[in-house]
């Protein structure tokens, strides 16, 4: 009976189609988008960085072309900075935006990223994929949207 508890908890601990070769349970971040930041001191520093899949997009591009501001932002200058973890499967996660709390409601780019869900491709270690931190930020000039 114990064999029986056991051996469906670890089932259910490691899903019965999990992806085995996914992750090694540490999160990374990327050294050159990272190194001059204290917020990310405590994490383990990689080379590589999670991508969009297609290869001409570029996340900028798209919260460009997708972005709205608030009616109280529109005379206002101001940088949105944004973090958000790209799973070693490739899906998003822990979307924040940093700074001031008033700003992070000026804009639409939390769910603009929500909305690129299935376009990730994770990090890499040794061809291994990991979970990484995705750090962007973003200028603003509010009466340009």
């Amino acid at each position: 009976m114990k064999s029986i508890l056991l051996l469906t908890s670890l089932i259910f601990w490691c899903g019965l189609f999990g992806n085995f070769d996914c992750g090694d349970g540490i999160v990374y971040v990327n050294e050159k988008q990272t190194q001059y930041d204290s917020r990310f001191t405590n994490f383990p520093k990689i080379d590589g960085q999670p991508k969009l899949k297609d290869g001409t997009a570029d996340l900028n591009k798209i919260i460009e072309a997708q972005l709205k501001v608030a009616d109280e932002a529109k005379n206002s200058v101001f940088r949105e900075n944004f973090i958000f973890t790209v799973t070693c499967e490739g899906k998003i996660q822990d979307i924040q935006t940093l700074g001031d709390p008033k700003m992070s409601n000026w804009t639409n780019i939390i769910e603009i990223i929500k909305g690129t869900e299935g376009m990730w491709i994770p990090a890499l270690i040794d061809g291994k994929p990991v979970d990484c931190i995705y750090f962007g930020k973003k200028t603003v000039v509010g009466n340009k949207y």
